[in-house]
């Protein structure tokens, strides 16, 4: 298949914001995110303001092409004229040569797919496109007529219009990018404190493995010795003696063990803050990590908290309120998000409720997995479905509990029993 869709000269300004103009279309109509149709148009424009810079007459037309099972939208722009100084240093630019990267494929963007160009003395013809997502439908002879139709009936929008939509795209494309950098600097942060966690608790297993040796050395060393005289005993008293320090001193080794497996519990823990945690800072520091994802979706965070400071590990606070927060974001409705944080002191714990008004979670199907790991109930958005078990493991790890109320379309209500860290 090799169809044309629309073509058109190159005569102006207007017909440069009219190449910026299709080039958005066509990728709409063919299944790319907006982040793409902005890379794939911004490109065909910047190569059209060459195009005219340079030449004497230019053209440019758009065609749809299925090469190896695939389709792609091609794009061919010629101009009479010499060629166009420095375009190939700046579609190489602008190209990212990755065989592992698809139309789809968010990690590895690139602002066109494919290029050639072909040069003389008295023209030049640019050749460039961009994959169509595998999960478009066939393309068929009809489907690119019902396109070319389009754009012969398209009613003329005035060049003021056509900037300011061009505009808009460009603004929704550097916030998205700001999010992606919001995003990565978060993480780095959250890295950077796990590791030195980790290395916390590492130095803490150094130090136990050098207990463990040290402190079961000497009654192994004794319970062999007396193996040893036990053989070579004569008299049954002596034999007796040698059993019961046998005895002793196995006795001594399992209390040694015992006791390390109780101070590893303690040490394994030594790095987590057990000092009363402020749940008011933390909800306002995350409130400020989050506040370009709440915003993308009018989200609001409102608390009613009875209880703002109690003994537990911030680091557990922080996990199970940034998963909250993530699901509430991720699985919002089309309506303002409104999340809800109330906390109040029972007899022997404090009782804690997180409510949205997101989407929601079908219990009836989906109760009994609901704490499992890799378990997702609703296909919006990403993720590997370990959310909820984290919190889970968090809330029940010093004896409390999580349970769920939930509707589809009338959001969650995540009630969790934290019991006071004693222990450290």
């Amino acid at each position: 298949m090799n169809e044309v869709i629309v073509k058109f000269d190159i005569e102006n300004e207007l017909d440069i914001v009219m190449a910026h103009k299709t080039a958005i279309q066509i990728a709409e109509f063919t299944g790319l995110n907006a982040s793409d149709q902005t890379h794939f148009a911004t490109t065909i424009s910047e190569v059209s303001r060459n195009c005219l810079e340079f030449s004497i007459k230019g053209n440019i037309s758009f065609f749809i092409e299925k090469k190896e099972k695939k389709y792609r939208i091609v794009v061919k722009i010629s101009h009479k004229g010499p060629e166009i100084a420095g375009l190939k240093n700046m579609l190489s630019a602008l190209h990212t040569d990755n065989a592992e990267a698809t139309a789809d494929n968010n990690d590895n963007k690139k602002l066109v797919d494919f290029f050639e160009i072909a040069s003389s003395e008295k023209d030049a013809i640019v050749i460039l496109g961009i994959h169509i997502p595998d999960k478009h439908p066939p393309i068929t002879k009809l489907m690119v007529n019902n396109w070319a139709d389009y754009f012969k009936n398209e009613v003329p929008v005035s060049p003021y219009e056509e900037i300011k939509k061009r505009n808009a795209r460009l603004l929704e494309l550097s916030n998205e990018l700001k999010l992606k950098k919001m995003e990565t600097e978060f993480q780095l942060e959250e890295n950077k404190r796990l590791t030195n966690l980790l290395e916390q608790k590492n130095e803490n297993l150094r130090q136990l493995t050098y207990l463990i040796v040290h402190d079961i050395r000497n009654p192994l060393s004794i319970i062999r010795l007396c193996c040893e005289m036990y053989d070579n005993s004569g008299s049954g008293e002596e034999k007796t003696e040698f059993i019961n320090m046998i005895n002793r001193n196995a006795d001594r080794i399992l209390n040694i063990t015992e006791e390390l497996r109780s101070n590893m519990d303690q040490d394994m823990e030594m790095a987590i803050n057990t000092s009363k945690a402020n749940i008011k800072d933390i909800i306002k520091n995350l409130e400020k990590q989050f506040s370009a994802y709440l915003d993308k979706v009018d989200g609001s965070i409102t608390t009613s908290l009875q209880v703002t400071e109690f003994y537990y590990p911030e680091v557990y606070l922080y996990s199970i309120f940034t998963n909250l927060i993530t699901n509430s974001i991720k699985y919002s409705s089309k309506q303002p998000l409104s999340i809800n944080i109330k906390t109040e002191k029972k007899d022997t714990y404090v009782q804690m409720e997180f409510i949205d008004n997101g989407i929601g979670i079908n219990l009836k199907k989906h109760k009994k997995n609901l704490f499992k790991p890799f378990n997702r109930f609703i296909d919006k958005g990403e993720g590997k479905g370990v959310g909820l078990s984290i919190i889970s493991h968090l809330v029940s790890k010093n004896g409390g509990k999580l349970e769920i109320e939930s509707e589809l379309g009338k959001g969650c209500k995540f009630i969790l029993q934290l019991n006071e860290y004693k222990g450290n």
